[in-house]
């Protein structure tokens, strides 16, 4: 493994949890009773009331789901109950990046893998032409996954190091 590198480890992706976007909603519902409650709001109280604890409520419960999903996965890799795959990228498909609902998909060793940046994924997601690192059949590659509803999702790549540096 001396000419290989990590190339991408969905424990360390900082795209797999972001809690930043749902916080926001939180704390939008924060300000509109802040809001209501220091300009003494009449018209609409109730519902504003109602509409900003509700976000709240769902900002919470929300990032509370994503953070236990992603530490299930977290926790799936630190106990091994992944499968690792390695050999030559094959039927490898790009995305088409004017068409939102496209996805890139390749095989490695018969395991077919699918994924999209427009899609949100609970792992590898990056195409190739919005940076991603698997870019082309032949493309030597070691891959950690997981299966989930006959779906294959990638928790890390490890590709030859003269790849990666082209």
């Amino acid at each position: 493994m001396n000419n290989y590198k990590l190339v991408y480890d969905y424990a360390q992706d900082p795209n797999s949890f972001n809690y930043e976007n749902n916080l926001m909603i939180g704390l939008g519902g924060l300000l509109l009773l802040a809001y209501v409650y220091h300009k003494g709001v009449k018209k609409y109280k109730v519902a504003t009331i109602v509409m900003g604890i509700l976000a709240v409520v769902l900002s919470g419960a929300t990032t509370y789901m994503q953070y236990s999903e992603f530490q299930n996965i977290v926790s799936m890799m630190e106990k091994g109950e992944t499968k690792t795959i390695e050999g030559e990228i094959e039927d490898y498909k790009p995305m088409d990046l004017n068409d939102h609902s496209s996805v890139e998909s390749f095989s490695l060793n018969g395991v077919k893998f699918g994924y999209s940046d427009y899609h949100k994924l609970n792992g590898y997601h990056h195409a190739c032409g919005l940076g991603g690192v698997i870019c082309k059949n032949k493309q030597q590659a070691k891959i950690e996954y997981y299966t989930l509803s006959n779906l294959n999702y990638i928790v890390k790549i490890t590709t030859r190091i003269d790849e990666v540096e082209k």
